[in-house]
């Protein structure tokens, strides 16, 4: 199992020091960086130019949204800047979108309700990776219609950067969604302090039965499960733990709780994956 970090900005955390910190994050060991996209929160800004930032400075780790509302962004867009910076990476990034929740739409103008949201979300894949192969491409759908139409540069890796879907569970259609991509970026009601979670999601056990049970209804449901990047889940015993997860077919686990003071994340990333 690969390990990632998750890398947030805070009041001591710029996004100059978000760079230096993913930067650090292949110099101590680790597997991947991942940012989060939401417009209202000032710990996200925007991930294509933090990721930028990082690739210009790293070689191998890899670089990955954790996780991007792709149906407030225009699908060329996203597939044009999306291609450009596997371009400027080398072919490291991994794309983990969702729907996003209200906070991304409602102070923008943009209603928000989930199942056209998702609809959305569905058609501006289709679209992205129907660019990203370079030819002219149409499209004829509920919410976009392309003739035509073409985006340069297309991502170095094929058949396609990865696509990872964000999911709560134990909602099921996001993970329905992931099945047919490249894989799932799971998130649980029991790892946070409220009463449920964005979309109405309710706890249905401990961290593990969680995500126990959201790896094996994915496992279920996929003809050929991919990548499942896990968040840190807490255990009595991390590494009996992490071996499950791996069993039940978890390929990342992204460290999440890193806090927000600078000496304490930094030197957190400086530790290197946990192997206890």
């Amino acid at each position: 199992m690969q390990n990632g970090v998750w890398i947030t900005a805070s009041d001591e955390i710029d996004t100059a020091r978000m760079v230096e910190l993913g930067v650090l994050a292949e110099e101590s060991g680790w597997d991947g960086v991942f940012v989060s996209d939401s417009l209202p929160f000032t710990e996200h800004p925007d991930p294509w130019i933090v990721l930028a930032g990082i690739a210009a400075q790293t070689e191998t780790i890899r670089l990955g949204t954790w996780v991007v509302p792709l149906p407030r962004r225009q699908p060329w867009q996203v597939a044009q800047e999306v291609g450009t910076l596997d371009r400027l990476s080398g072919g490291r990034i991994i794309l983990g979108a969702g729907i996003g929740n209200s906070d991304d739409y409602d102070d923008y103008g943009m209603p928000y309700e989930p199942r056209e949201r998702g609809e959305r979300l569905d058609e501006t894949l289709d679209i992205v990776t129907g660019l990203w192969t370079g030819e002219p491409f149409s499209y004829d759908g509920k919410y976009f219609q392309l003739d035509d139409a073409e985006v340069h540069p297309t991502p170095l890796q094929e058949p396609h950067v990865p696509i990872l879907l964000g999911c709560w569970w134990p909602n099921k259609k996001p993970i329905h969604r992931g099945a047919r991509w490249d894989g799932i970026m799971p998130f649980f009601p029991s790892l946070i302090d409220a009463e449920a979670g964005p979309h109405g999601e309710e706890e249905t056990g401990s961290p593990e039965e969680e995500v126990r049970d959201a790896l094996a209804f994915y496992r279920d449901v996929a003809d050929e499960p991919g990548e499942v990047v896990l968040p840190t889940v807490p255990s009595e015993d991390p590494t009996a733990f992490a071996e499950t997860a791996a069993e039940l077919g978890a390929t990342w686990q992204l460290a999440t709780d890193l806090g927000g003071d600078l000496n304490a994340v930094a030197e957190r990333i400086r530790e290197g994956p946990r192997k206890d």
